[in-house]
């Protein structure tokens, strides 16, 4: 069971859904929806840095795209889908206070759609790390009572 999980607000249905996005600024306006409805970005950690994220927070670290050569740093979550979970693994789940972040949804995939990634453009400091709890595939889809579906 996970530690702090505050209940899941029941949210009402958006004016905008998720697949009727056809730009950032239809995105922005979703990612402001889900906010507003109380709904938490949430982002996951592998196990092992776990407790440097607790202590210290997550601060992304620029990299090089090997396809362009150009630099990039990014932090990456969910916003109204589920969290990045590995098919055969476990990560642990963090929900993020959107009052102690900067969040920017991203455009992404091959169709340079927004298919529910934010960004923590600042990074995310430790204060505002909500812990859920460790999870695999499985244990997110039985936790949140559903089947096991495509977005994970």
């Amino acid at each position: 069971m996970p530690e702090n999980r505050a209940p899941r607000p029941e949210v009402p249905a958006p004016s905008l859904r998720l697949e009727d996005v056809e730009d950032i600024d239809d995105a922005r306006e979703y990612v402001e929806e889900q906010l507003a409805a109380g709904v938490r970005p949430v982002i996951t950690v592998p196990e092992e840095y776990v407790a440097d994220v607790q202590q210290n927070g997550i601060m992304s670290v620029p990299k090089e795209d090997l396809l362009t050569g150009k630099r990039f740093s990014f932090i990456a979550g969910t916003i109204g889908l589920d969290p990045y979970l590995p098919e055969n693994g476990t990560r642990y789940v963090f929900e993020i206070d959107p009052a102690q972040v900067r969040i920017e949804p991203r455009m992404t995939g091959s169709d340079r759609k927004f298919h529910g990634v934010v960004g923590f453009v600042d990074g995310v400091p430790a204060s505002a790390l909500i812990p859920i709890g460790r999870h695999s595939m499985e244990t997110w889809d039985a936790e949140s009572g559903k089947e096991k579906g495509p977005l994970h």
